[in-house]
């Protein structure tokens, strides 16, 4: 693993943009900062955020509506019923809600960006591992007839899996930044 070695001017500021280092699609990357008018764009609107994050989005909107309608209307799928007990179902509902409403409350965290990245971290776990339970919850109760919806639930689990990876690898590089004496985040001029 090579080392990171930054050789900045005494006066100079440091930014992630002085290396060569920006945002793109909510991850740190080598590519060059955007620039318009003069100034660097580092972290963008609520359409930049969203925008390469579609899927992710949906999905983080749809599971705390899932885990109200859930919970509210008590009308859960057969195989729920089936092969989890009271408890763990109950869990499953608010999991559904705390996830998703943790996973967006992480992206679009206001303030430090690596606090932003760790709740949307755990949040992605979380959806993961519950989605996980319903693939093995259908797959128990209704077997092979299952296959199509359990691939598709699964989808939304490994997304979440590997969305979770990215994360770790955007904190591992503010934390290399921050003992490079590197600001990633440089605040706007006023």
């Amino acid at each position: 693993m090579s080392a990171l070695v930054i050789d900045f001017p005494p006066s100079g500021r440091r930014y992630a943009s002085d290396l060569g280092i920006c945002w793109i699609h909510g991850v740190l990357s080598r590519h060059q900062p955007e620039r318009r008018g003069g100034e660097e764009r580092v972290v963008g609107s609520f359409q930049d955020r969203t925008s390469q994050r579609v899927f992710e989005f949906a999905v983080l909107i749809t599971a705390p509506v899932c885990g109200v309608l859930l919970t509210v209307l008590q009308v859960r799928p057969q195989s729920v019923e089936l092969a989890m007990p009271h408890v763990i179902r109950v869990c499953w509902e608010f999991g559904l809600i705390v996830a998703g409403v943790a996973g967006l409350l992480g992206m679009f965290w206001p303030g430090q960006l690596g606090t932003g990245l760790g709740i949307e971290l755990a949040a992605v776990l979380m959806l993961g591992a519950i989605a996980a339970m319903y693939v093995v919850a259908v797959l128990a109760v209704a077997g092979e007839q299952a296959v199509v919806a359990a691939l598709f639930v699964s989808a939304v689990a490994l997304g979440s899996w590997l969305r979770s990876v990215e994360i770790v690898r955007s904190l591992r590089w503010l934390i290399r930044l921050h003992h490079a004496g590197v600001d990633p985040y440089p605040k706007a001029q006023t």
